[in-house]
């Protein structure tokens, strides 16, 4: 199971940076399917190594070039806020490229530890949903939802 799970982590990073014509409903189902599998891996403290987070700024890029029509929306809702529209600004706003790029981040610490320590990654890999990423994708997917609802 390790193995095939950071073999999914790495699967998922490159649909997150590349979409390689992956649409908005394969990227929901692949964040909501890697978070409940890495939610089964035992809980921990914080992993001892810590590898570094890689380039944010390059990522981000990668990450905008390829999900562009993400953008702002409202975390509670997932109701994406239009650009030079009027409608009211919620009280908390998510940032679709923002929540990619944190995941991204994550994604790149816990592979760039499995070359020498499989455990020290999946351990990271699982301290940081907790710690980071899981209200990440849960705003992410509430958004997901509804662009597709919106439709093309």
């Amino acid at each position: 199971m390790t193995k095939d799970l950071l073999a999914q982590a790495q699967a998922l990073l490159t649909l997150v940076l590349r979409r390689d014509g992956a649409t908005l409903s394969d990227l929901g189902a692949a964040l909501g399917r890697f978070r409940a599998q890495v939610a089964a891996l035992p809980c921990g403290g914080p992993p001892d190594a810590d590898p570094g987070r890689g380039d944010r700024g390059e990522l981000a890029r990668q990450v905008a070039q390829a999900w562009p029509e993400l953008g702002l929306y409202d975390l509670g809702s997932g109701r994406p806020l239009l650009a030079g529209s009027c409608q009211s600004v919620p009280d908390e706003l998510g940032d679709a490229h923002d929540d990619l790029t944190g995941f991204a981040l994550e994604l790149h610490s816990a592979l760039s530890l499995a070359p020498l320590d499989r455990a020290a990654a999946l351990a990271r890999l699982r301290w940081s949903l907790d710690a980071h990423w899981d209200d990440l994708i849960t705003g992410l997917l509430r958004h997901l939802e509804h662009l597709k609802a919106a439709g093309p």
